[in-house]
């Protein structure tokens, strides 16, 4: 890492808000467990798993948040792949009004998601433990060894890793979702699901992807069974402006708006 880099990061981690302690665990990149911020907000989540990494993704770079949303202004916000609710957090805390749906398949991961929402008293995030995919149903979930807060509904890449299955999960449709959390208008859908973001939105009926307004996405190429241009295609089909920005050789972000 460069020292402008260094510099940009400790910045960034100064103006998000967390409190000295965190900042100078964070500054030096050690693994940890827990981020306090000094509003009283604290995350947690496996110590194992690149908890700075998703901060600073999340909270510092805006990396879901496109030009033009504002966030105080959303009524609804669903988020998918919601994994210890790094992002739910900092929608509810910039805005206690939203409404934000979280889904996450993956057990000890959904059980720091309830603890961080019930720990930071947010009544306005619900969740549930299930994966969205592109068929109802259930479905194996497997642990990408390699990325271990990467698990997905896919068994291989296209490089051909085989990945290891953890157990079966229920799978919503993303008509299931809305359904189910009867959202009529989605000011803005979020997708982290390692490869399933292909099949969740090629799949979703039109009138579901006509209730949302803006997506933001992690979009992989190496896995998922289809292309990013097609994706884009079908986005741009139904009214959606596509914007796609690579952050790493093998995926990036994706944010489409009306």
């Amino acid at each position: 890492m460069s020292v402008a880099t260094k510099l940009r990061t400790a910045f960034g981690l100064a103006r998000s808000g967390v409190t000295l302690r965190s900042f100078f665990q964070l500054a030096l990149r050690r693994k940890v467990g827990r981020i306090d911020l000094r509003n009283g907000l604290t995350i947690e989540g496996p110590s194992e798993e690149p908890l700075f990494i998703i901060f600073k993704e999340v909270w510092i770079n805006h990396c879901y948040v496109d030009k033009g949303f504002d966030v105080s202004r959303a009524k609804v916000v669903v988020d998918i792949g919601a994994h210890v609710g790094m992002f739910a957090l900092w929608v509810a805390a910039n805005n206690p009004n939203a409404r934000v749906i979280c889904l996450e398949p993956t057990q000890q991961t959904c059980e720091f998601l309830q603890s961080n929402i019930v720990a930071n008293r947010f009544s306005n995030i619900v969740f549930l433990q299930a994966a969205c995919g592109g068929k109802h149903g259930e479905a194996i979930l497997y642990s990408r060894e390699a990325e271990k807060w990467g698990n997905s509904l896919l068994s291989n890449d296209n490089r051909g890793n085989q990945f290891r299955p953890i157990g079966a999960v229920p799978v919503l449709t993303l008509a299931d979702v809305f359904e189910q959390f009867n959202v009529t208008t989605c000011n803005l859908l979020k997708l982290d699901c390692e490869g399933s973001e292909y099949q969740i939105l090629l799949n979703a009926p039109a009138e579901t992807l006509a209730a949302i307004e803006r997506i933001a996405l992690e979009y992989h190429l190496e896995m998922g069974g289809s292309t990013i241009t097609e994706l884009e295609d079908l986005l741009r089909e139904v009214g959606f402006n596509v914007r796609r920005i690579p952050h790493a050789p093998l995926r990036g972000y994706l944010h489409a708006h009306r």
